[in-house]
């Protein structure tokens, strides 16, 4: 995980923070505005934090050593001037791409920047505004090897695009030059989007800082067989994902199923005072726009975890270690930090085995953390982990 900081420089703490250790880092040039994780790609677990900077560069840092893999890219910094080169979005591209999308404020254009050499491999303009924000996703279905970016601009539809393959340019791909599908724009320039591939579909979800989420069903992983001709209206949301409080950010769980439901997907959403859980059917089915609003399953106030909420994810390790006798509400647990940014807190948090009750709210010590990982199997990733 790494904490965001709400300190002077308005970017984030130079620290990279796990559940058992602090690796620290020391770039005092530097104003943080922007990252991403690029997933293990190797059998060691081995991950990238890749971060965007007030200035306009691009770091790719190796978490466990705190250090820069390769030299800082120019980026933005070469192409807008002043606080309009921030960077404000990154989307990891697949392991095997050995890339980042980057965008910002100041330019329409979306670059794909090299990791280990920092440099502009390619780059496509997104619309006629700057961006805010960045998704990126990969088909995950057997015989589908597709990308998927999403972008995100204030006053603007969302917009989907299908990448082409690695090493293709961008700008000259006719399926990037044009969205493959916009989506209905949120009342609030988006603050947090992700995308996924799950069971087979491409996700979407937006959160802009009100009391709800917009949850999209973009279509068939592998992409339509027959794109829609002509410009087409943005597409509505499948569902809207309710709460009582201001959320600003979302994750769709890396799952199809929860609670041992295959056709069952979850999405956590957090802002500064709550988390919230949702666990719902992807397909409408025939209910149609009567069931379109969706409650949480359970949520977790500030006041329940003693401090200010910083992040939340799907406890994915944790649901898989408890073992199928499991109950459903056993499932939907989450990995929260919360407290001071410079220490925060770690905790599991696991739905209320009834309903009304109260959520079970555990600390995790980095010997949890390494039980977790063992119980998957991945005994190199428990060991380094732990150790570091």
């Amino acid at each position: 995980m790494y904490v965001h900081s709400d300190g002077k420089s308005g970017g984030f703490r130079r620290g990279l923070v796990t559940a058992a250790v602090e690796v620290a880092h020391d770039d005092a040039s530097e104003s943080y505005t922007a990252h991403c994780w690029i997933p293990a790609g190797s059998d060691d677990g081995a991950q990238c934090l890749v971060l965007g900077c007030a200035s306009g560069r691009v770091q790719a840092w190796d978490p466990s050593a705190g250090e820069m893999i390769g030299p800082p890219a120019e980026a933005f910094r070469s192409i807008a001037q002043g606080a309009d080169c921030a960077v404000l979005g990154l989307a990891a591209s697949s392991p095997g791409r050995g890339t980042v999308f980057a965008a910002c404020g100041g330019t329409p254009e979306i670059l794909e920047v090299g990791l280990a050499d920092g440099s502009t491999r390619s780059s496509f303009r997104a619309g006629k505004t700057g961006l805010c924000r960045l998704a990126a996703a990969m088909a995950r279905k057997s015989g589908h090897n597709q990308e998927w970016l999403m972008s995100a601009a204030p006053g603007s539809v969302l917009k989907v695009w299908k990448l082409p393959a690695a090493g293709a340019t961008l700008g000259t791909s006719p399926e990037t030059m044009k969205a493959h599908l916009r989506l209905a724009a949120p009342a609030n320039p988006a603050t947090g989007i992700d995308l996924a591939c799950i069971g087979g579909r491409v996700l979407a979800l937006s959160a802009d800082g009100t009391m709800q989420l917009d949850f999209f069903d973009v279509g068939p992983e592998g992409g339509s067989s027959q794109e829609a001709k002509g410009r087409q209206p943005p597409m509505a949301s499948a569902r809207v994902l309710s709460c009582h409080e201001r959320l600003h950010s979302a994750r769709l769980a890396r799952t199809a199923s929860a609670g041992g439901s295959s056709g069952r997907l979850l999405v956590v959403g957090f802002g500064s005072t709550i988390v919230a859980c949702w666990a719902f059917d992807v397909s409408l089915g025939s209910d149609g726009a009567a069931n379109r609003t969706v409650a949480p399953a359970f949520t977790v106030s500030q006041t329940e975890l003693g401090g200010k909420v910083l992040c939340a994810r799907h406890d994915a390790l944790g649901a898989a270690a408890i073992g199928v006798n499991s109950t459903p509400a056993d499932k939907l647990a989450l990995v929260i930090a919360y407290g001071p940014s410079a220490k925060p807190v770690f905790v599991q948090v696991r739905a209320p085995k009834a309903k009304g009750g109260t959520v079970r709210v555990e600390p995790i010590s980095g010997e949890a953390l390494k039980k977790n990982l063992a119980a998957l199997g991945d005994a190199k990733v428990a060991e380094r982990t732990a150790s570091s």
